[in-house]
């Protein structure tokens, strides 16, 4: 229950034990588009509190889902995303970031035309900034960007917002 992004992990370790690794790619997907950065870059506080760790020791969780990412990653024929009907409404995020990214993702997935404005020349804010590439690739924050804007996300780059009453 410590995890940042809400995902359960009980779900996807036992899909994995079971060797259904696109079901538990799925499931990760189901909250988060970030599975291959999350696989990565998360610092795994799930890790700590895992009740496992007075056993045997602790599920290595980041790497779990890295093995699923890269599973899925591996045989990429494009995101395999439903898209929803359109709402009729729109949304605007400011910044591509992890939280805009996930944002952006809860949204289309509700049906929002969304919008994503970054002023960076490329989208993933700091995972493409800060992180460094031996730790996250760049192809898999592209990936993982691609989850969301197989949704119909728009990202447009270069593009500070310095006016909001500008986006209406």
């Amino acid at each position: 229950y410590t995890c940042p992004a809400g995902i359960a992990a009980h779900g996807y370790v036992s899909l994995i034990r079971s060797g259904e690794y696109e079901k538990a790619f799925q499931l990760v997907l189901d909250d988060t588009p970030l599975v291959g950065t999350l696989g990565r870059a998360c610092y795994a506080p799930c890790e700590v509190d895992c009740t496992r760790g007075s056993l045997e020791g602790p599920l290595p969780i980041r790497r779990l889902k890295r093995f699923i990412a890269d599973v899925h990653y591996e045989s990429f024929d494009g995101p395999c995303v439903e898209t929803p009907a359109p709402n009729g409404h729109r949304v605007a995020i400011i910044g591509s970031g992890p939280a805009g990214l996930t944002a952006a993702w809860q949204l289309a997935r509700k049906g929002y035309a969304v919008k994503i404005f970054e002023a960076a020349a490329v989208a993933g804010g700091f995972l493409r900034r800060a992180i460094p590439a031996y730790r996250l690739p760049a192809e898999v924050v592209e990936q993982d960007i691609s989850n969301v804007t197989a949704l119909g996300v728009e990202i447009v780059t270069n593009t500070p917002v310095t006016d909001l009453t500008a986006l209406h």
